[in-house]
């Protein structure tokens, strides 16, 4: 299959999931509503014709009674043929009168009723309406947007404003709705203030149903409130130092000539790193290590790249940042922030009352999904808006410099990242204390020695950033008109002793800077590298090392099932019994021994089922080892091979299904209990059981995944185990060798004099 044909392949599958989506979401939001509204317009329809029949019975037991009682006037003794029995009139006009007073008390009854279905039509049409209209709202706000930022800010901050007492409404009226349509059913169970075992069992579930909405209204209406707290973001963390003009004099005169050109204001911060790619920001940003806090507009730049690129490609990429700046960028993105937030926490607090049931997924879901629209529908204005900025920024870029440098910085950035992550990981993992050290001086030896990589390979690849996304670099390479030519691919590969961005002058003292920048960087990779190894070694240890194996839960329901066979036993030794006259009983009612064979092949058939749930329950159906898994019978399958798990529980029922990772080999037979199928393009060995012995589903789950992250773990631990033996006989054979000289690296940051 060709390119195109997998393209168009895929476009269609993403129409479809877009239509099937579409459908759940009018389904749930608008159709559910609707449906509680026909209840209530069917119940409505069928009280009408109650109410009907219960005053003709009370007009009529009425006109009785009052014959009744004149006949009792007039002959005490006479008798009357009433409910298949002679009475006396007194007693005939007595019976008629209790009946009448029961009736009354059903029509009473009947009468509240009636008033229910109209509620249950309102709750619902309004619920229905709500959600026709929020979903109405979230797709002209998300068009407003696309159309104008000022709108989609103005639009989505009422969104988030509203948005909880939006859900909190719809979760209400939904539970309302069902409430009053449980409540007109349950009503209707009352016989005259009798009830018949099977009328109270009705009316238990009822009542346990109706409790179990209030607990689910009350949850999510707790967990709205939290939506309404006004959210601050934390400052963005950037590891780096903040230089001033003093500390870096050529540096800022630089930038404040790019800015110029750009015709933006400078920024009013300059931080350097050595770490992630060119940003700027108008957020609040928390420098690390040293803890301090910036406010206004801060400009990022990282040391590695400006070493390797020329003076026109880093001039280009920084036009492009302080591009950010003359579009007002940045103070959009900042105040997408809290939109943004809001929006989500909404989301977060209905999920957070959402236990996955059936009567969650009624009241809750509705919500829940109208509120994920919304935010979907934010996220592609912010999308659409973020790539024409970006675009427009590179034009900037492009402008203070020239096209063909704004692309080869593109496509050279992306050629360098490999050396620069070779090199971060190296000095994470190498061992000991060897003093101070220049980290982008090695990187720059990386660079010389290993050469760059084919950026050509990373042209759907988008340049990192902390707080927003960029458009794929082809799309940014077309945006400027640049085609990926051998000359443009051979500036941006050039070697980067070629590099023409010096920078000497743009520091008051660049060893000391590089110095300090190196050494609280290791000092933190190897940090975070500790706690990593120390995470993994929990969890590589979290499983026991013989195998463990799991039991269906299924002899309880044996015990039942076998119970319930002495019951029908019983039944039939008791036919046996009226059969044969024991006990001063007897029939001959054929029907009897009928019975009582019926009820031996049903206690017989009890037995049987009882003794196979209680057979199963002592055969595992999974054995979990810390390298694999599989059925007792089969071959065990390598947890390394397995890319995702998921568990689902229905009707008792236990379906646990694993991933496979692409290419890799699977037993030709699984065993017992084991399917082979595929879910998105990739295989899926699913395991339909019984939930396990001893586990409720949720701590089943979190055991296989135990197993399944220990095994990673593992791997991992032994990987870091490798490198750092390779890092260490790296570091033995350049003591013996010699040392770094850290000038000439340090001097190729400098800066021409025909650059300054």
């Amino acid at each position: 299959m060709s390119a195109a044909d997998q393209a168009s392949d895929q476009a269609t599958a993403a129409r479809r999931a877009g239509w099937r989506r579409g459908l759940r979401l009018v389904a749930l939001t608008v159709l559910l509503p609707l449906a509680f509204a026909a209840v209530g317009f069917w119940q409505a329809d069928r009280v009408v014709a109650t109410l009907e029949d219960g005053a003709d019975r009370v007009a009529r037991l009425e006109r009785a009674e009052a014959e009744l009682r004149a006949l009792a006037e007039k002959s005490p003794q006479a008798r009357v043929r009433i409910f298949e029995r002679l009475q006396t009139a007194p007693m005939a006009a007595a019976l008629v009168a209790g009946q009448l007073e029961d009736v009354r008390g059903l029509q009473a009854v009947t009468e509240i009723r009636a008033a229910l279905p109209f509620w249950t039509m309102l709750a619902g049409g309004l619920a229905a309406a709500l959600g026709a209209a929020g979903l109405l709202a979230a797709i002209v706000i998300g068009r407003l947007g696309r159309a104008s930022r000022r709108a989609l800010l103005s639009g989505f901050e009422l969104v988030r404003r509203i948005l909880p007492a939006q859900m909190a409404a719809q979760i209400l009226l939904i539970t309302a709705a069902a409430l009053l349509a449980l409540g007109f059913e349950t009503a209707g169970l009352w016989h005259a203030g009798k009830l018949s075992q099977g009328d109270m069992k009705l009316m238990g579930v009822a009542l346990f149903l109706g409790a179990g909405a209030l607990v689910v209204l009350v949850q999510a209406l707790r967990q709205l409130r939290t939506a309404w707290r006004l959210f601050t973001p934390d400052p963005l963390p950037v590891f780096g130092r903040r230089l001033d003009r003093v500390a870096a004099p050529g540096l800022w005169a630089r930038i404040d000539r790019l800015a110029a050109a750009a015709g933006a204001a400078p920024p009013d911060h300059l931080v350097v790193g050595l770490t992630e790619g060119f940003f700027v920001t108008s957020s609040d940003v928390e420098l690390q290590p040293n803890g301090e806090t910036l406010e206004g507009r801060t400009l990022y730049l990282p040391l590695p790249q400006m070493a390797m690129l020329d003076a026109a490609e880093s001039g280009a990429i920084i036009g492009h940042e302080l591009g950010h700046f003359t579009g007002e960028d940045t103070d959009y993105s900042r105040r997408f922030v809290p939109i943004h937030a809001g929006v989500l926490r909404s989301l977060q607090a209905v999920a957070a009352s959402d236990g996955g049931n059936g009567l969650n997924a009624i009241l809750t879901r509705p919500a829940l999904l109208l509120g994920a629209f919304f935010l979907q529908q934010f996220d592609h204005a912010v999308h659409h808006w973020s790539r024409l900025r970006e675009f427009a920024a590179d034009a900037v870029g492009a402008r203070v410099t020239s096209a063909p440098a704004a692309a080869s910085a593109l496509l050279r950035s992306s050629a360098i990242a490999p050396r620069i992550h070779e090199v971060l990981v190296a000095a994470r993992d190498a061992p000991g204390e060897r003093g101070s050290r220049d980290l982008l001086a090695e990187m720059l030896a990386a660079a010389a020695e290993r050469g760059l990589d084919d950026p050509s390979r990373h042209l759907e690849d988008r340049q990192p950033h902390p707080t927003d996304t960029h458009p794929p670099d082809s799309q940014r390479l077309a945006s400027l008109g640049q085609a990926v030519t051998p000359a443009l691919l051979a500036r941006a590969t050039r070697p980067v002793a070629a590099a023409e961005a010096g920078l000497e002058h743009a520091f008051a003292d660049a060893p000391a800077l590089m110095r300090q920048l190196s050494d609280e960087l290791i000092q933190r990779l190897r940090s975070q590298h500790a706690a990593v190894a120390e995470a993994l070694q929990e969890a590589a240890g979290a499983v026991q090392q013989e195998a463990r194996l799991l039991y269906p839960n299924t002899r309880a329901q044996g015990f039942l099932l076998g119970g319930v066979g002495v019951f029908f036993a019983l039944g039939a030794l008791a036919c046996t019994a009226i059969w044969l006259g024991l006990f001063g009983l007897h029939s001959g009612d054929r029907a009897v021994p009928v019975a009582g064979v019926a009820l031996v092949l049903l206690a017989l058939l009890m037995f049987f089922a009882g003794w196979l749930q209680v057979r199963r329950a002592r055969r595992p159906f999974l054995r979990l080892t810390p390298d694999g898994f599989g059925v007792p019978d089969g071959p065990e399958i390598p947890w390394l091979h397995v890319a995702d798990l998921g568990f689902t529980m229905a009707n008792g029922r236990l379906r646990s299904n694993f991933l496979i990772r692409p290419r890799l080999p699977l037993p030709p037979k699984l065993g017992h209990g084991m399917r082979l199928g595929s879910h998105n393009g990739l295989r899926e060995v699913a395991l339909h059981s019984y939930a396990a012995q001893g586990l409720k589903p949720q701590d089943y789950a979190d055991l296989v995944v135990t197993y399944w992250r220990a095994a990673q773990a593992r791997a991992e631990l032994a990987e870091r185990a490798a490198r750092a033996a390779e890092a260490e006989a790296a570091a033995v054979a350049e003591d013996e060798d010699s040392t770094v000289n850290l000038a000439p690296p340090v001097a190729q940051l400098g800066m021409s004099p025909a650059a300054r």
